[in-house]
Parts: structure tokens; sequence; C-alpha cells
């Protein structure tokens, strides 16, 4: 039954964890996601938060309909060694290509790159984001980029395996790691 019923982390009538007050001001976007684990749900609030810390992000092209995206998060963000990854080492963004709600005033008037048509929710921004960035528009996608907006990893879609997903978690942090020693 696994990634068929939601998570728990989606029921809205459990309480969820406390977040950390002076980022959930700061940043309206900035949630519990899947296990607890900290995250933004707007891109460049993510990314501002990134150049604070000097983190890498994780990108995490996902939709609330997303059944692989499920298995993702309940069978390989549980291991400890990913979950502290996901929780210290990156900032992670999850981006719903699916959410339905309208799009805040500081999107109004964007337009999308393919059909030049308004974009009027959420959902349809990040689609749009996904698909002019990195020429897909498969859930999941997870693509690690630095504060640069560089693109540190190949992305990655959806795979089994903790072991693999681990292995890209550490190739973009040591690509990173690199990146950072050269330039200084």
């Amino acid at each position: 039954m696994s990634g068929l019923a939601p998570p728990a982390h989606y029921n809205f009538f459990l309480p969820g964890k406390p977040l950390d007050p002076a980022l959930s001001t700061k940043y309206t976007s900035y949630t519990k996601c899947a296990q607890g684990i900290d995250c933004f749900k707007d891109y460049y609030e993510g990314l501002a938060y990134a150049k604070e810390t000097g983190k890498p992000l994780l990108l995490d092209f996902t939709g609330y309909g997303c059944v692989n995206c499920r298995k993702t998060e309940e069978h390989i963000w549980v291991d400890d060694r990913v979950r502290k990854i996901l929780n210290e080492d990156v900032i992670l963004v999850s981006l719903y290509g699916d959410d339905d709600n309208p799009t805040g005033e500081q999107y109004k008037g964007v337009r999308s790159k393919y059909t030049n048509e308004r974009i009027r929710n959420v959902g349809k921004l990040w689609a749009d984001f996904q698909m002019a960035n990195f020429e897909n528009n498969a859930q999941p996608l997870y693509v690690m980029v630095t504060p640069d907006q560089e693109v540190i990893t190949n992305p990655r879609p959806y795979q089994d395996g903790i072991k693999e997903y681990l292995t890209f978690l550490e190739c973009g942090l040591g690509s990173f790691s690199d990146k950072s020693l050269s330039k200084e």
C-alpha cells in the first residue's frame, strides 16, 4: 500500500512539528516536508537561504499525486544517512508541479517560457521552471545546485534504492566541496 495512501505528514488534522520561528517569519514558504525535514516550497526563498548558509540546494520536483515521490520519501528519506544529509548539508526545496494554489503577488504577470500564457497557479509555475531549466517534466526529479545556481550533479529521476540515492547526494556534496575549494 506504500505510495498509494498519503503519508501522515500530508494529514491536515495531525499537528506539525515546530518550525524555526526566525526562518518561518523571514521565509513564508519555509515548512516541514516529508519525514519532518525542513524545506522550502519556493525556489527563490530556498535560494536566498542557501546563499545565507553557503549550502547547496537539493531541488525536489514533486507532486501531491506522485506515487514515486511518496515511495522515495517513505523508503529512502527515512534512512538515517540520507536524513542527516537532507537535514544538515543541503537546503531542500520541494516544488510541487500539481499545486493548484494561485501564485502570489511576487509572481503576478509571470509568463510561461513555452506558451507565453500567464501562469496563474503555483504548480504551473514550478512545472514551467523545471521544463525551462532542466528540459524534463518527470516527477520526482532531484537536482543539486550551488547557491550560484550551477548544477553540480546529473539530475536524478525516480529510482529505487537507498545506496544509489546516498551516492547521488554524496556525489553532489563532493562536487560542491570541490567547487568551494577551487574558489578559495
